[in-house]
C-alpha cells in the first residue's frame, strides 16, 4: 500500500463455496453484506489495523508474570501455548485454557491477602486540575497535578506501553514476523527461537553516539 500509494488492498475468497464462508466467517460475512459487499461473490477491501500487543509479557500457565500481582492472558501474554505472537482466534483459545487457571490462582491469592484498612483518608483535590480541560499533559504530572480518572489512568498506561514497545523494537536489530525495521531488514539467525529481547537499552543509551 505504501509503495503503490493505495488506500486499501483487496481480499478475494470467492473461490470457496458460500456454505464454507458463512460457516467459517459468519460475522464478517454478515457485516460485509450490511455495507453492500458479498464476500462469497466478490473481493472485499482490507487495510492493516492495530493488533494489540501481540505477546511480550512472559507468564506461567497460571498467568503469573515475574511482577508480583501482575497477571496476563490473551494476546498480551507469552504463556508458551501459542508462542509470543499469536493472532486472531488463537489467543481466544489460549484464554479459554489460561483464564480458568488464572481465576483459581487469583482466588487462592485473595484468600491469603491481608485485609484492607477499614477506612481511608479523604482525597484532597483542592490543588489538582481536571485533565479534560488541558490540551497537553506532561507524563511526569499524571498524579501530582491532575485529578485521577479512568481516562487519565488509561492514558498513562497507553504511554507506558508505547514506550516499552519502542524500546524493545529499537533493541531488536532484525526484522522478524510482525516486526520490521528499515535499519535491519534481514532476519538475524542468532536470535532464531528467541521471542524476547532481554534488558533493552534505555533511550539515553540508544541516543548516545556509537563511540561514546
Amino acid at each position: 500500500m505504501k509503495c503503490g500509494g493505495l488506500d486499501h488492498v483487496v481480499l478475494d475468497i470467492s473461490h470457496k463455496p458460500k456454505a464454507f464462508i458463512t460457516s467459517h466467517f459468519p460475522n464478517i460475512y454478515e457485516r460485509c453484506l450490511r455495507f453492500g459487499f458479498d464476500m462469497a461473490r466478490e473481493p472485499i477491501s482490507v487495510v492493516p489495523t492495530a493488533h494489540y500487543t501481540c505477546g511480550g509479557i512472559v507468564t506461567d500457565l497460571n498467568a503469573r508474570s515475574d511482577f508480583d500481582g501482575l497477571h496476563a492472558i490473551g494476546e498480551c501474554a507469552f504463556t508458551g501455548l501459542h508462542g509470543a505472537n499469536r493472532l486472531a482466534s488463537n489467543s481466544l483459545l489460549e484464554c479459554m485454557v489460561v483464564a480458568r487457571s488464572a481465576a483459581q490462582e487469583l482466588s487462592n491469592q485473595l484468600q491469603r491477602a491481608v485485609a484492607a484498612p477499614a477506612t481511608l483518608p479523604p482525597c484532597d483535590e483542592s490543588r489538582v486540575d481536571n485533565p479534560d480541560e488541558q490540551v497537553f499533559i506532561d507524563s511526569h504530572k499524571y498524579y501530582s497535578h491532575f485529578r485521577v480518572t479512568n481516562n487519565l489512568l488509561d492514558l498513562c498506561n497507553l504511554v507506558l506501553i508505547a514506550e516499552l514497545i519502542m524500546r524493545c523494537a529499537l533493541a531488536r536489530h532484525e526484522s522478524r514476523g510482525l516486526h520490521f525495521t528499515r535499519d535491519y531488514p534481514q532476519v538475524d539467525p542468532h536470535t532464531a527461537g528467541r521471542d524476547t529481547v532481554l534488558s533493552p537499552p534505555s533511550f539515553e543509551q540508544l541516543d548516545a553516539p556509537a563511540n561514546a
